[in-house]
C-alpha cells in the first residue's frame, strides 16, 4: 500500500470516455474529509443540509451533468498522406438532452442521430461540502455500449490505492470497487455491475462509500440512496 500523489497515471484498465465529463475540481484533503459532516440536500436549490455521519459535514445534493457515457467517437476520414496532420476525431453532439431529478440521483440522458447507441443514460450523486460547496465524492451509474451497467467513483487523492473503495449495502458482504487512475485532484474507481448489486442498490435506503488515506486513516462517506430505484427504471430502458 503506497500513498498516491497527484504524478500517479492511470492504472491501465479500461475507463469509459464518460470519465471526462464526470470529472470535477476536489481540492480538498483527505485529513480535512475525514472531519467532514454528511448531510443530505436535493437540487437543484439545496435546503438546510441533514446531520449526518460525525466524521464529514458534507451535503449531498445532485446537480446535472452531461452524461458520462458517450457513443463511440465518428468514423475518422482515410489515413492522411505522408507529411499531412492527423485530424483530431470529430465531437458527437447530442441531438436532444433530458434531465430527470429523482430525489438524490439526477439522470441525464442524450439523444444522439447516429453511433452505435442513439440514447445514453447515465445516473449522478454528488456529495458537496457545506462550507465550500466544493465536491467531495461522486457515484456515477451508467450503461456502457455493450449494455453493461458501470459503476464510477471519484475521490479526493491521498488514498491507497489498494484497498479501492469499500462499498457497503446493509447486511451485505462488502463489495470492493478497484481504483483504476488518480491524477491533480481526483482519484477513480470502477467496476461492472452485476445484477445481485443492482438488486440491493434499488431496495438500500442508505449506502456507504469507505476509502482509506495513504496514512491509514479511513474516511466513510454516508450515501442516502433515495431515488435510485427510479433512476436504475430509466438506465435500464436506455
Amino acid at each position: 500500500m503506497h500513498p498516491m500523489t497527484p504524478a500517479f497515471r492511470p492504472i491501465k484498465v479500461v475507463v469509459f470516455a464518460a470519465i471526462a465529463f464526470l470529472i470535477f475540481a476536489v481540492p480538498e484533503a483527505l485529513s480535512a474529509a475525514a472531519s467532514l459532516q454528511i448531510a443530505q440536500n436535493v437540487a437543484p436549490r439545496p435546503p438546510p443540509a441533514q446531520r449526518g455521519s460525525p466524521t464529514a459535514p458534507v451535503a449531498q445534493a445532485p446537480i446535472a451533468q452531461p452524461s458520462a457515457v458517450a457513443p463511440a467517437a465518428a468514423t475518422l476520414p482515410a489515413t492522411p498522406g505522408v507529411g499531412e496532420a492527423a485530424p483530431a476525431p470529430a465531437a458527437v453532439v447530442p441531438t436532444r438532452t433530458e434531465i430527470l431529478n429523482f430525489d438524490n440521483w439526477v439522470v441525464t440522458c442524450n439523444e444522439f442521430a447516429e453511433g452505435p447507441r442513439t440514447r445514453v443514460c447515465s445516473a449522478l450523486l454528488r456529495i458537496i461540502q457545506e462550507k465550500t460547496a466544493q465536491i467531495v465524492f461522486s457515484w456515477m451509474v451508467a450503461v456502457d455500449n455493450n449494455k453493461q451497467m458501470i459503476t464510477i467513483m471519484q475521490t479526493p487523492t491521498g488514498v491507497a490505492i489498494g484497498p479501492g473503495v469499500e462499498l457497503r449495502i446493509g447486511k451485505s458482504a462488502p463489495r470492493r470497487i478497484p481504483f483504476a487512475s488518480c491524477e491533480t485532484g481526483h482519484c477513480v474507481a470502477s467496476m461492472a455491475m452485476d445484477i445481485a448489486l443492482l438488486r440491493e442498490l434499488t431496495v438500500a435506503t442508505t449506502a456507504e462509500a469507505v476509502i482509506q488515506g495513504s496514512q491509514g486513516n479511513n474516511v466513510q462517506f454516508n450515501i442516502q440512496m433515495k431515488g435510485f430505484d427510479r433512476a436504475y427504471t430509466v438506465l435500464s430502458r436506455s
